[in-house]
């Protein structure tokens, strides 16, 4: 009895000092102020100079922004159950895109072209293009790479995309089959984000 009511005195004591230390960690008083003057944005109007521009995809997403358009560096996500028409909103944004940008459409869930039995990513796209190929647009098949090494493999083409072959807009179909476990999906999203807006490319994510 007595070994459980020191054990039980212990721990309240280190619940008290964790606390404690919290707390002084915390205070406004005691804390040392930091230099974060290289972080500080000065609002003297340089905002200005920058324009922002937006990209219309001739769909629905246009309306979904105050622009009109999507934004230059702007990743979105089109998510919802198979079926519902995700990649054929995609491939009717890629057709309208590359007629007047650099256009990438990487494939990772179905192949491009020689789906036995199903309708190709190819045709689909025919259809809405009403059977045009324009110049601007580029297409990456990913759908025979697996392995822990998937999303190293991708990230290697879609940089080699944007900072080699100078492609303003991407379109990627689907980020789930780079993650097949979807384990990693939203550190995944969450870097592909980050690196578009650092690089001004638009992207749209299925």
């Amino acid at each position: 009895k007595d070994r459980c009511v020191m054990s039980q005195e212990r721990m309240l004591e280190m619940m008290m000092n964790l606390m404690s230390a919290t707390t002084e960690a915390a205070d406004l008083t005691t804390t040392e102020v930091e230099d974060f003057s290289s972080e500080v944005i000065k609002a003297d109007g340089d905002h200005k100079k920058h324009h922002q521009s937006f990209y219309q995809t001739a769909t629905v997403l246009d309306s979904l922004t105050v622009g009109g358009g999507l934004p230059t560096g702007c990743t979105i996500s089109l998510c919802g159950p198979s079926g519902v028409g995700k990649t054929r909103l995609a491939l009717s944004a890629a057709s309208y895109l590359s007629e007047v940008c650099s256009t990438a459409y990487i494939c990772s869930e179905e192949p491009w072209v020689g789906v036995y039995g199903r309708q190709s990513l190819a045709s689909r796209f025919d259809e809405v293009s009403e059977g045009t190929f324009p110049e601007k647009l580029v297409v990456m098949d990913m759908t025979t790479f697996s392995g822990d090494s998937l999303w190293a493999d991708f990230i290697a083409r879609y940089r080699y995309l944007v900072e080699t072959e100078k492609v303003d807009f991407m379109i990627v179909d689907s980020l789930t089959s780079l993650d097949p476990a979807r384990r990693r999906s939203a550190e995944h999203m969450s870097q592909l984000r980050s690196y578009n807006l650092q690089h001004g490319v638009s992207c749209i994510v299925i």
